[in-house]
């Protein structure tokens, strides 16, 4: 069940939750960005402060969002770290603002709205269907109410339909559907000059000297990284295999529950007719009740349709028009006469007239749909397997309590722990933050052992799970500080980094003075006869859209932003290729299609619309933060 629930939270659900609750841990402290101080707050929006423990949970969820997208690549320099957690206290700021505005100007979510909403996330539904079970265990395993809940989702809504009123607001004409069209289809004589890095950097000279200056002043940049190795003890859920026998007793009474839970979940396709009559009835009352109902039982007993008599004569409104269809009717669903009778019937019977709370039922069985049950010789295997796994995963869990608690407990060591449980201490290979072999590939292993309290104090770690079946605890072996690599080792790789960076600027020195000598005549003969000196660096691509495959979009991107050249003219631009290379680039006509088209392009228009919603939803945002009042402590000094 624990796993089931994890799955779930993983979706939508999971963004949801992990923005507003607790988590055990935080990838950083908000003490390492801001000086929270005595304020106990990152920042203020009028009345409301926005806590430590908020920006942490938020700040947490933007950085596994970003690890999903980046994988290996995520960026882990400090200035990435200074601008995602700038960008994720500002989301903040304008979610609180917004959220505020909501509540001021009345943007309020009925009950039964959000209990619809609820009932719709996929998370908290069973084969299809809503549970509250579920929905109650999934809050549970998250350490959070479904007051808790249901008040955070209820604030989403309401700020939901602000932005869906805003950005459904936003409107685009046929007219500027229209300009957009002619500019896609707009053609531009392109031609352009490239100078690239390769062709210089056998011209780029770096002395042995020039590279150990650099050297000396970015040592920083030439690191052997931090590295620790570990003593660990690591538990196994299959290490307990041999552990849990399964009896034929045990099989057996698990077969037993399957029996009894097949038929549990028999339905029942049943239609009724109901003679209301209330409990507090008088007695003419329930005379002239029974005297239908019996008349309504010799028309049956003399061959009249069912269903006739229902839409005839049934007092329920919601079956009496289908001829007294209920569909299909579980165990619990109805009041216990009624219930009792109609699962005493085979298919195709009719009871005898039932009393109830409502009044008085006639019900015939229509089907029956139950579960197939299979013999006990064909859910044995997977009777013993089910089993078997549920008693590893039971004392998986106590056992890793126990190893968690040993190892709390003994903080100076390992001996006991390993003792208590006949588990054997193992050492890793050294291993930096980033990267490592063997039980140190795991990134969770590898933050905790660099956590200073496992690494400063050399104390026993919390309970490391790297899965449901795996959880280690770790101390420190072995610590080696980052340090300074030799010039010798570094020597050749710092060469090519220099004459690298000398190529690059000797062809953006050469695109520079290409770009004076248009700038001094940029006549479309001078850029001809530019090209033509330049000619094995040269390309023309001639009359080309935006969305050309012809060039690089870097490229095509500069020349469609460049003005109109004038006639006998070229426009022209020194750009930096992403590549490294540098380039000239100039446009030397521009040709626009009139044409319009007999109906406005539907992507287009979807497309406009969506840029104008979020560029009008974006301001709105920025004015209602504008207008509140809004304060963020001091920065710590560097």
């Amino acid at each position: 069940m624990l796993q089931s629930i994890n799955d779930r939270i993983q979706g939508w659900l999971g963004w949801v939750i992990v923005a507003f609750i607790s988590v055990p841990f935080a990838l950083w402290g908000i003490q390492s960005y801001l000086d929270v101080g005595a304020n106990k707050f990152v920042a203020k929006v009028n009345d409301t402060e926005i806590t430590p423990a908020q920006f942490d949970r938020a700040l947490s969820q933007q950085r596994a969002r970003m690890q999903q997208m980046f994988g290996k690549n995520m960026p882990k320099s400090d200035a990435y770290d200074k601008i995602l957690k700038e960008q994720v206290l500002n989301q903040l700021i304008a979610t609180e603002a917004l959220n505020q505005y909501a509540n001021d100007s009345g943007y309020a979510v009925a009950d039964a709205s959000l209990a619809a909403a609820i009932r719709s996330i996929d998370a908290f539904k069973e084969n299809g269907q809503f549970s509250q079970d579920l929905y109650e265990k999934v809050l549970n395993s998250q350490g959070m109410s479904l007051a808790g809940f249901e008040a955070m989702y209820r604030q989403e809504l309401s700020s939901s339909h602000i932005q869906n009123a805003i950005m459904s607001s936003a409107i685009i004409t046929e007219s500027d559907v229209a300009a957009t069209q002619a500019l896609k289809k707009q053609q531009r004589n392109i031609s352009y000059v490239t100078f690239s890095v390769n062709d210089y950097v056998n011209k780029a000279q770096v002395s042995a000297e020039e590279a150990k200056q650099y050297f000396q002043q970015n040592t920083f940049r030439y690191m052997n990284p931090e590295q620790v190795s570990i003593q660990y003890i690591e538990l196994k859920s299959e290490q307990l295999e041999n552990e849990v026998p399964v009896s034929s007793a045990d099989i057996q009474k698990s077969y037993d529950t399957y029996v009894a839970n097949a038929k549990a979940n028999e339905q029942r396709k049943a239609r009724h007719i109901l003679v209301s009559l209330s409990s507090d009835a008088g007695a003419d009352e329930k005379r002239l009740a029974e005297e239908k109902i019996k008349k309504v039982e010799k028309e049956l007993a003399s061959g009249a349709k069912f269903s006739a008599l229902a839409k005839k004569y049934s007092d329920d409104e919601g079956s009496a028009e289908n001829g007294g269809d209920l569909g299909l009717v579980s165990k619990g669903m109805m009041v216990k006469p009624f219930e009792e009778a109609l699962f005493k019937l085979k298919k195709g019977q009719i009871s005898g007239v039932i009393r109830s709370e409502f009044g008085f039922h006639i019900v015939r069985l229509d089907e029956i749909q139950s579960e197939k049950v299979e013999t006990l010789a064909a859910k044995k295997s997977s009777i013993e397997k089910e089993l078997k796994e549920s008693g590893v995963q039971n004392l998986f869990f106590e056992r890793a309590e126990l190893l968690a608690n040993l190892a709390y407990e003994n903080p100076e060591g390992l001996d006991l722990v390993a003792e208590q449980l006949k588990l054997d201490i193992k050492k890793s290979k050294l291993f930096s933050r980033n990267s490592g072999t063997g039980i140190a590939s795991h990134a969770k292993v590898r933050n905790m052992a660099f956590e200073n309290n496992i690494l400063k104090e050399n104390l026993n770690s919390d309970a490391v799970e790297i899965s449901n079946k795996h959880v280690v605890v770790i101390r420190i072996n072995e610590h080696k500080l980052a340090t300074s690599k030799s010039f010798d080792a570094v020597k050749a790789g710092i060469i090519a980094e220099l004459k690298s960076n000398k190529a690059r600027q000797m062809a953006r020195d050469d695109a520079a003075k290409l770009a004076a000598n248009m700038s001094a005549d940029n006549s479309f003969e001078n850029w001809k006869k530019q090209m033509s000196r330049l000619k094995a660096a040269s390309k023309t691509l001639g009359l080309v859209t935006r969305d050309s495959d012809k060039s690089d979009k870097q490229l095509l991107q500069s020349a469609f932003k460049l003005s109109k050249p004038e006639t006998t003219k070229v426009s022209f631009k020194q750009i930096a290729l992403n590549s490294g290379d540098a380039a000239v680039i100039a446009v030397s006509s521009v040709k626009d299609i009139s044409d319009k088209p007999a109906k406005a392009d539907a992507g287009v228009l979807t497309q406009l619309n969506n840029q104008l919603a979020n560029k009008e939803f974006t301001a709105v945002v920025a004015a209602i933060r504008e207008n509140a009042e809004i304060y963020i402590p001091e920065k710590k000094a560097d």
